[in-house]
């Protein structure tokens, strides 16, 4: 998916700030990376099935969100939608389920309620 992505930026999408490949996917781990810390056992903390179970369901989920801000982030308005909708085509074949409404980047995924929750929605 990564290689695709890039290939994608590389050839069809008009970038801010020129990136290289080995950037973007270090820049999607490290995400990925945020979403998993509580998983991370320590002496104080135990990670539990119950918890790996839950991060199961969610990992398609956590990766198109880090997906997006890695690899369809470096493009302009323009490049956002020709990857907004080259991203939904993905995610319709690896059964993640996103709402139909807005972009991509309209949206973040809350692992406390295993749903996309609206970046207004989160504005107190």
């Amino acid at each position: 998916m990564l290689d695709d992505g890039c290939y994608l930026i590389r050839r069809q999408l008009p970038e801010i700030v020129k990136t290289v490949d080995n950037n973007i996917a270090k820049s999607c781990m490290r995400l990925i990376d945020c979403y998993l810390a509580k998983y991370y056992e320590t002496e104080v903390r135990k990670v539990t099935p119950d918890m790996i179970e839950t991060l199961t369901g969610q990992i398609k989920a956590i990766f198109m969100f880090c997906f997006t801000w890695s690899v369809g982030g470096t493009t302009d308005l323009v490049g956002r939608k020709i990857f907004d909708l080259w991203l939904r085509e993905r995610m319709t074949k690896y059964g993640v389920p996103f709402p139909a409404d807005k972009q991509v980047y309209d949206w973040h995924y809350d692992l406390s309620k295993s749903e996309w929750i609206s970046w207004f929605d989160t504005i107190p």
